[in-house]
């Protein structure tokens, strides 16, 4: 059963709204790509680097000192739509939201041209014909052409979780264990 009630958030949101201004420029200017592989890049160097992290927390920088350590990742070559959209997050606090913007950003360009990036988690792999199933659901669900990727959790016990972008539909045995712990945790006994 893959019903609304086992929807989850599973992207940061205000990354979600701030890769939203920073696509709807991009795309104005025509630099949806470019803008794209440098996010990219940037994630990939945060993630990879954790003292770079650690530098774009520090309160102890201004913004712009945050944003030539930025710069510097992207060996002095920085979209011009990027660096203002960077100038105004930074300029505002949120440098902790920088890591998390090239999935947001790859999750709207993949819905401005139609696809959606589908990631399936089970205890076990599924037979080719289960995915094949879900897929052909799915897209018919979406509207839109759906790409699969899958991994194997065996933390889910049994069922199935599917992360459809920033949602999450969740049919795992583990995800049913927990509501029901909750519902027993309110039953008033006596």
């Amino acid at each position: 059963y893959l019903g609304d009630k086992d929807v989850l958030m599973a992207q940061n949101p205000v990354a979600a709204r701030y890769a939203g201004t920073l696509f709807d420029a991009a795309k104005t200017a025509d630099a949806v790509e470019p803008v794209f592989k440098q996010l990219h890049t940037l994630s990939d160097t945060i993630k990879n680097q954790p003292n770079l992290g650690s530098l774009l927390g520090d309160p102890g920088l201004s913004a712009e000192q945050k944003a030539d350590v930025l710069l510097t990742a992207l060996d002095g070559n920085m979209h011009k739509v990027l660096r203002a959209g960077l100038n105004m997050m930074l300029g505002l606090g949120r440098a902790e939201i920088v890591s998390d913007l090239a999935e947001a950003f790859q999750s709207l360009m993949d819905e401005d041209r139609g696809n959606l990036a589908v990631t399936v988690r089970s205890v076990r792999p599924l037979s080719d014909g289960a995915l094949k199933k879900l897929k052909s659901i799915l897209e018919k669900r979406e509207q839109k052409t759906v790409t699969l990727k899958t991994e194997v959790d065996e933390s889910l016990i049994g069922g199935v979780q599917v992360q459809l972008d920033y949602r999450v539909i969740d049919a795992s045995v583990k995800r049913q264990l927990a509501l029901l712990h909750q519902q027993l945790l309110t039953v008033r006994v006596g």
